[in-house]
């Protein structure tokens, strides 16, 4: 998601540096794009934005905080160097209590944050399309506003309080795994008692039992697309982060179990870095 974003944000005129410890995608950008020249004049600039697209908690601690002893330091504790009245956007899928944790300790630096995760897969954030929930202060969003447009048109202003989005994207999210899990059964369901896999599909996709996760992934999976468009392991991450914030505010939401559970099994078979469309692989009635 970070690459759409950033060639959004370049192509429409904002000075973007961009940092990545994979070396193939800090490539890309320094080949093929107009990047500010060195993180020595980022560091320097008042009013800065850092826009993090991470997987996890403990990757937004690393580039925010730094590791003590860790590889690749050069590239961490970006909110220890930057300028106070600098912004950071969380758009990692984390959870409530570690999003209103980090914005205890950038605002111990002066740094504001907006708890902004989003939704809708890379050809939607390239296209600015994607949905952004948003949470934080009326004076941060005010002052970030043409920069959240620029990112997407389906901004979602959730409250001005932080963690709020957070939860709605959980709320989303544990939806999203629910649907895929029950597609997968289904369409497994139907295999199982003779009928044409791909004509059930089409069915389902024009009545009552179409999801859109449902019908994007199952589709290119009867097709045998295996490229990987969002992994699976972070759906499993997703669902845990969920039923973890509703047992912590006393909600049982049982039905969403059996799917986590899945999920978990499927990332215990190895299969956390497959496209998420393969968990019908892992589907079973017993």
């Amino acid at each position: 998601m970070g690459r759409p974003i950033a060639l959004r944000l370049i192509e429409q005129g904002w000075r973007v540096a961009v940092a990545d410890l994979l070396p193939s995608a800090q490539a890309f950008f320094d080949e093929n794009t107009q990047l500010v020249s060195g993180f020595i004049d980022f560091y320097a600039i008042k009013n800065a934005v850092v826009v993090l697209c991470v997987v996890d908690a403990g990757q937004v601690n690393g580039v925010l905080f730094g590791h003590p002893s860790g590889p690749h330091d050069g590239h961490h504790g970006l909110a220890l160097r930057m300028q106070p009245g600098s912004c950071v956007i969380i758009c990692s899928t984390i959870s409530p209590t570690q999003m209103a944790g980090f914005d205890k300790r950038l605002a111990s630096l002066g740094l504001d944050l907006i708890d902004a995760p989003m939704s809708g897969g890379p050809v939607r954030a390239r296209a600015g399309t994607m949905s952004l929930m948003v949470a934080a202060s009326e004076p941060v969003l005010s002052r970030q506003r043409s920069l959240l447009d620029a990112m997407s048109s389906q901004v979602h202003v959730v409250s001005h309080r932080i963690g709020d989005a957070s939860k709605l994207k959980l709320v989303n999210n544990l939806l999203a795994a629910t649907n895929l899990h029950a597609a997968a059964s289904s369409l497994l369901l139907a295999r199982q008692l003779g009928l044409d896999v791909t004509i059930a599909q089409a069915v389902i996709d024009e009545s009552s039992g179409q999801s859109w996760i449902g019908q994007d992934r199952m589709r290119r999976y009867l097709v045998g697309d295996v490229k990987v468009h969002a992994q699976l392991g972070l759906l499993a991450k997703d669902t845990r982060l969920a039923l973890g914030m509703c047992a912590d505010a006393g909600l049982e939401a049982g039905w969403a179990h059996i799917a986590s559970a899945k999920f978990a099994s499927a990332v215990a078979l190895g299969r956390a870095a497959q496209d998420d469309s393969t968990l019908i692989d892992c589907v079973d009635f017993e």
